[in-house]
């Protein structure tokens, strides 16, 4: 028995040990990643790098629980059947069983997510240009980290535009897939960042880096796409579908968004707490 043949046959086992894999790959990422920034950019470049990574972290935001309810609803429709009964009180969508309506919710998903990318390039151009300026953060403005701005940028786009395919791949029960490609292309970002930090000692260079890497796992989505799913060539959906997605999504975004929002209050709070001290 090879290996992908147990993780298919015991996909909770292979979802578990994957997980803690992909948690390891997180750890050892900002292990290695940190001090290398640190002593290769310099105090102030460092800090450019980490407060540009600390504001895309919110972009991120714009995901707004898409992944979890498309994911859901992804099992939903692999599980469901002729003889299956719909539950009428639950925020599932009736949809064709099988890969008809797993198509079709992908296809939204894909055009949902395409919107929230676009969403998030007209945000990158506005903080820059407006908000960045305003800040102690324009006072180290150039052309360097401009251009640091932008690859990171373009990393968190490619990030959301991998969304629907990592939705899907949960969805169809192949978690361990999708926690594989996603802790080896973290490491792999960090590595290939680190490396770029020793030999060049710029910042542009190691964002770019980072944008490669995001793209690169952005692909190993759509490959493992075709590998693990029988979805037809076209899956035409209704803009009906994606409003109902959206409705579904919105109370899970405003819960994820509320939490995010509280997490990086307590940060300064306890900050300011213990100067006071």
């Amino acid at each position: 028995m090879n290996l992908i043949q147990w993780m298919n046959e015991h996909p909770a086992r292979a979802g578990a040990i994957t997980g803690w894999y992909q948690q390891a790959c997180g750890f050892l990422a900002l292990l290695i990643l940190i001090p290398v920034i640190t002593r290769t950019l310099g105090a102030t470049t460092a800090g450019v790098w980490f407060s540009f990574q600390t504001i895309l972290v919110f972009l991120g935001v714009a995901d707004f629980g898409f992944s979890q309810v498309i994911s859901r609803q992804i099992a939903h429709l692999v599980r469901k059947n002729a003889r299956s009964a719909f539950m009428q009180k639950t925020d599932f969508i009736d949809l064709a069983e099988g890969w008809k309506g797993v198509g079709e919710v992908h296809a939204a998903a894909r055009t949902l997510f395409h919107r929230a990318a676009l969403a998030v390039l007209l945000l990158l151009l506005l903080i820059h240009e407006c908000v960045l300026p305003l800040g102690k953060l324009g006072e180290s403005r150039s052309f360097s980290t401009t251009l640091s701005w932008y690859f990171l940028g373009g990393a968190t786009i490619f990030s959301l535009e991998a969304r629907p395919y990592h939705a899907l791949l949960e969805g169809i029960g192949k978690l361990y897939a999708s926690n594989l490609i996603a802790g080896s292309c973290q490491l792999a970002s960090a590595l290939a960042s680190s490396l770029t930090a020793l030999a060049t000692n710029e910042i542009a260079f190691v964002a770019l880096a980072a944008c490669g890497l995001s793209w690169l796992q952005y692909l190993a989505y759509r490959r493992a796409l075709r590998v693990f799913t029988k979805l037809p060539p076209s899956c035409p959906h209704s803009t009906g579908l994606i409003k109902k997605l959206w409705r579904v999504s919105a109370s899970l975004g405003q819960v994820n968004l509320a939490a995010l929002m509280v997490s990086s209050i307590q940060v300064p709070l306890l900050s300011k707490s213990y100067r006071s001290l």
